[in-house]
């Protein structure tokens, strides 16, 4: 209704454009006290967006109101004298408070005030004067006395010096290397206040000769080094004398530290300079290996015999494989140079894998990256970064992109991988695609369904193609596991190969152990980024696992007799290939079922080596100890561990005798235990069966794993028949024909 009235009277609703600044209103209401609120005057707001219209509508709500019209103006003229009532107040009381003679009368307070203040500060620095006149023979006597003091000081640290000093030269006419060391750090750590004061004479002749004396020190230090380094029989220097001598090398500061380094190693590598010339048959290309051959042998050298004298935080066996890698580096630099066009795919790739294998053992070997080593090894200012070896071969790598380049297949390039790298991925692409064309083939089957008539929805199964990818994968995963056990089999030879009834000293892990470790690592890394579903992956590891673990067992039993001394390496063997298996999933694959079983088949294996290490005499002992880790009264088990234990057939009857006593006085005891299904005779190393027992089952979710279940541990030999051969995947993956031709058919299925 008011709206109606004010746009008939030509009135606009908006906010005026001539409005008070913003700043004006917010000061104007902070001194008004003006708080807007829910109750408040709408005219109380000093802002634009006052809308009169609003405001009338409240007044005249509906017609019926219009009759209270003279009611509200004569309201509104009321207000309207009211505010003019309280704006003539304010203007007075604003005329009361604006006197001028009040405000003179604040003016004069104010000038006084201000002439109060600076008398205050003129006496203030009259105080300070004197003060400063008073104390001023006072500050004369402190600055005598912090001097007086200070020289006493200097005098009695230069009586300290110099007869610290004396002691060091006597010390140094006799060698007392590790008197020598203490006295020259202190002397040093003295010497060193004194540097401001070189201008003195006395102070200046004590610090030359202190020069003097460190260099004699060092020329010293070199000629027991080289007396102690010749070994020289009529004048022997003795290896605590030289660790005493490298304190002393210590104290004489870093770059004599460096120096004396580079000497040691420079005199261990000159032999290894002279007969592996880059241009002499030693240095060859072909010859690689017998360079790291030699260089294993120096470090073996440096750290039981002359690198003893060596303090450990020195890390002078990083400083000789630096420089090894450096001098190696430059031959082989110069050794592919000079081969240029000539050089072979072959020769390439097993140099590169001699260099990557040793420059892998000697991070291992120091649990520090090559790169570090180099790094920490970097002279001051060096103008050549250090490079690790394989460098080297980085130029010359597109010999090897060549021949990827060419429709031929890469063979067998060494005899220690003996798994065949192309029959890997074919099988990891097979796993991949058999994968797929099942997933496909049940949405597929899904569709069809969907889209047909009730009737015939039953009708409709792809199951039999299903088998076909499901057979398809089995036999895939089949052959990673065979090719796992080819990689392994040199090391498994080796392992059984060995006499281990002569070993009597234990010292570290064996040697076929590394490549063991090796070969599982290689199939592992080339298999984990192929195999895109996770549970096709944790499946093989399963398996390879019990695979391992079988061939480990045959192995054993092969190589027996171990007696103690043979059993105790091998348990630590076994522990290495456990940490390896345990390692090799990563995150990505590792589960707690592949765990257990690992950790399984290990105590198993565990408890047979610890009864072998068991001495027999006494008799009851060993055998307590047979029925505690093994736990059964089985006569003819005991006879298989005495017979891995290579007891004499003279001690068997005895002991089985004592067996036979003990046993039957612990009930408790099972008939049988793992070592019933021990196979004494193992015919073959394979532990693979036909593909069916590791047929994939398809289930939902992670439940395919229960389905993937790993092979048991294999005590017992198998027959080579039961293995699939070489040409064997053909014919199973000839099934691939028939799915092919299904993938195709599933384009062209219309919907009826």
């Amino acid at each position: 209704m008011a709206s109606e009235y004010m746009r008939a009277n030509g009135f606009e609703n908006g906010p005026r454009d001539d409005g008070l600044p913003h700043e004006l209103i917010l000061s104007i209401q902070r001194v008004l006290d003006l708080r807007p609120g829910p109750d408040s005057d709408p005219l109380d707001s000093f802002s634009d967006n006052f809308n009169p219209v609003s405001m009338l509508n409240e007044f005249f709500p509906d017609e019926a109101s219009l009759g209270q019209l003279e009611a509200v103006q004569s309201r509104l003229a009321q207000n309207e004298r009211d505010l003019q009532l309280e704006i003539d107040s304010l203007q007075d009381e604003l005329g009361t408070e604006q006197d001028p003679n009040r405000m003179h009368l604040i003016q004069e307070m104010i000038s006084d005030l201000l002439g109060q203040m600076s008398r205050i500060r003129e006496k203030a620095t009259e105080s300070e004067a004197v003060v400063r006149n008073i104390t001023k023979e006072i500050q004369v006597l402190d600055l005598a006395k912090r001097n007086l003091i200070l020289s006493m000081t200097t005098l009695k640290r230069l009586q300290m010096l110099v007869n610290a000093f004396g002691q060091l030269e006597d010390q140094v006419k006799e060698a007392k290397y590790q008197e020598i060391a203490q006295t020259l750090a202190a002397v040093k750590q003295i010497a060193t206040s004194f540097r401001p004061y070189t201008s003195v004479q006395r102070i200046s002749q004590l610090w030359r000769r202190l020069q003097e004396v460190q260099g004699e020190l060092r020329t010293k230090i070199d000629a027991d080094w080289d007396k102690f380094y010749a070994q020289d029989p009529s004048k022997p220097v003795k290896a605590t004398t030289m660790a005493a001598a490298c304190q002393v090398v210590d104290v004489l500061g870093q770059d004599i530290r460096i120096q004396f380094i580079d000497r040691y190693v420079a005199l261990e590598l000159k032999e290894y300079r002279r007969i592996f010339k880059a241009t002499d048959e030693a240095g060859q290309l072909d010859n690689i290996s017998t360079r790291f051959a030699w260089f294993r042998r120096l470090i073996q050298t440096h750290e039981t015999e002359t690198g003893r004298v060596f303090p450990a935080e020195w890390h002078v066996g990083w400083h000789l494989t630096a420089k090894f890698i450096e001098v190696t580096r430059d031959d082989m630099t110069a050794l592919l140079s000079k081969a240029g066009s000539g050089l072979t795919v072959k020769q390439l790739l097993d140099a590169l894998q001699e260099v990557l294998d040793f420059e892998a053992s000697i991070a291992k070997k120091y649990a520090t990256s090559i790169q570090d080593i180099l790094k920490a090894t970097q002279p001051p200012g060096a103008s050549r970064q250090n490079k690790t070896v394989s460098s080297a071969f980085e130029p010359h790598m597109s010999v090897f992109v060549s021949a990827q380049d060419n429709p031929t297949t890469q063979s067998r390039r060494s005899i220690e991988a003996r798994f065949d790298m192309n029959e890997l991925k074919n099988a990891c692409t097979l796993i991949n695609t058999a994968d797929y064309c099942h997933t496909t083939a049940l949405e597929l089957e899904e569709n069809i369904r969907e889209k047909i008539n009730d009737e015939y929805k039953e009708k409709v199964s792809l199951q039999q193609e299903c088998e076909l990818f499901i057979n398809a994968i089995s036999a895939a995963i089949m052959v990673l596991l065979r090719e796992l056990e080819n990689a392994c089999d040199p090391a498994f030879t080796t392992m059984s190969r060995s006499a281990w009834g002569t070993v009597n000293l234990v010292s570290g892990q064996s040697v076929y152990v590394d490549d063991l470790i090796k070969a599982i690592e290689q199939v592992a890394e080339i298999v984990k980024p192929l195999i895109e579903h996770k549970r096709y992956m944790r499946n093989f590891l399963d398996k390879a696992s019990s695979v391992v673990f079988g061939k480990f067992t045959n192995a054993l039993v092969k190589s027996r007799p171990l007696k103690e001394i043979g059993a105790e390496q091998l348990l630590i063997d076994l522990g290495v290939l456990k940490s390896c298996l345990l390692r090799i999933p990563g995150e990505d694959h590792i589960t707690t079922n592949y765990t257990r079983n690992v950790t399984r088949n290990t105590t198993m294996l565990e408890a047979l080596l610890k009864v072998i290490v068991t001495p027999v005499d006494p008799a009851e002992g060993f055998i307590l100890n047979y029925t505690l880790l093994i736990g059964d009264q089985s006569f003819s088990n005991f006879q298989k561990i005495m017979d891995l234990k290579g007891t004499p057939k003279a001690e068997q009857n005895d002991l089985m005798d004592t067996f036979l006593t003990i046993t039957s006085t612990k009930p408790e005891l099972e008939s049988t235990s793992f070592l019933s299904s021990l196979d004494m005779d193992p015919t073959t190393t394979s532990h693979l069966g036909s593909p069916g027992g590791s047929r994939v089952n398809l289930a939902t979710g992670e439940g395919i794993l229960a389905a993937l279940s790993s092979p048991p541990l294999v005590m017992g030999g198998m027959d080579r028949s039961d293995m699939p051969s070489r040409a064997e995947p053909s014919s199973k993956f000839s099934d691939f024909r028939r799915f092919v031709s299904f993938a195709v058919r599933r384009d062209t299925v219309q919907p009826s």
